[in-house]
């Protein structure tokens, strides 16, 4: 499971055990959507900080920082092969 907060991070949960596997730090604002790669191998997050991070699923370390937006990213996706991931800011565009 992963879970966005207020508090700039993200959270990976195992589903069996409710144990947290990881705690995604590096945004330094509220983080508002994420999204599993198809092979759930990586993480992607969104941030009112502007940027968007890639995270290795397994062990949560960070894998790239992504910026290009102006605004607030409010939300995030990535392709159904994994190749690639579109980000929308407020108000606009979506890259």
């Amino acid at each position: 499971i992963l879970t966005v907060s207020g508090d700039g991070t993200a959270r990976l949960w195992d589903v069996s055990s409710g144990a947290m596997i990881a705690v995604l730090q590096g945004h330094v604002s509220i983080v508002v959507a994420a999204d599993f790669s198809a092979d759930s191998e990586r993480v992607v997050t969104a941030s009112w900080d502007g940027t968007a991070q890639l995270w290795n699923a397994v062990d949560g370390k960070p894998r790239a920082l992504l910026h290009g937006h102006e605004n607030t990213i409010a939300s995030v996706a990535s392709s159904p092969d994994g190749s690639k991931l579109v980000t929308a800011s407020a108000p606009g565009p979506v890259r």
